[in-house]
């Protein structure tokens, strides 16, 4: 009767072991699809991230240009105004000494 018993053991152990080996496998690769999963979502993340602060820091330069520009514009037109009322001045001035001159 040991001898049947035995026999039938080898085959229960051999069959056990390979499930347990299986559930191992099974478990390791839970393991790594939940890594790899994390790993993208923090990828996806970064990526948001990067995409965001890109399009901001272009922005930003965006407007810095077009201020300076505004700028620089406002002080042409502001030096124009003044050179316009000097040269009125001048003309003014001008055609008064003429006119004193005449007399």
């Amino acid at each position: 009767m040991q001898l049947w018993e035995g026999n039938l053991r080898l085959p229960q152990n051999f069959f056990q072991q390979f499930v347990e080996q299986l559930q191992g496998q099974v478990q390791g690769n839970r393991q790594a699809t939940e890594t790899l999963q994390q790993q993208g979502q923090r990828q996806q993340q970064a990526f948001e991230t990067l995409a965001s602060e890109s399009a901001n820091a272009y922005s930003d330069f965006l407007n810095s240009a077009l201020s300076f520009y505004q700028q620089t514009l406002q002080q042409a037109t502001q030096v124009a105004q003044s050179n316009l009322q000097t040269a009125g001045q001048i003309t003014q001035q001008g055609t008064q000494a003429a006119s004193q001159a005449a007399e």
